[in-house]
């Protein structure tokens, strides 16, 4: 576990720009319905097809947005175990604190993820109550 938590910031390093880790996380859920789509149908050629969508999109998103190599083709373990906290965190709404805590600036904006949400939320929120 020392290993992955040392390498914990230098994958979040490779991770900064919102839009990203917004495709990372659109990836991780089809990977979660394409496994449990063949979990359920027994067919486990469902699962290959999902995690092969998922890489797909996660390496187009390194290259065409982040404009980085993805660590999973040297560190395929750690970038793995990396993911799923990334995303753990992520859907618990603390993965912003984690930037912080290790003093790393982010970029750009993504239109959906827990805090886009949050906010269109509060503004709808606040039209409704507020009466407009």
């Amino acid at each position: 576990m020392d290993e992955v938590n040392a390498f914990w910031p230098y994958y979040l390093s490779h991770h900064r720009h919102r839009a990203n880790r917004a495709m990372h996380d659109i990836a991780d859920i089809l990977v979660i319905g394409w496994f449990a789509c063949g979990l359920a149908t027994s067919r486990p050629p469902l699962v290959a097809v999902g995690v092969g969508l998922g890489y797909a999109i996660v390496f187009a998103s390194h290259f065409l947005i982040e404009h980085n190599t993805p660590l999973t083709l040297g560190h395929p373990f750690l970038a793995g175990v990396s993911n799923w906290r990334m995303f753990a965190l992520m859907v618990g709404g603390r993965l912003d604190r984690e930037f912080e805590r290790h003093r790393l600036v982010q970029y750009g904006d993504a239109p959906w993820g827990p805090a886009a949400i949050r906010s269109r939320v509060l503004r709808a929120t606040k039209r409704v109550v507020g009466g407009r």
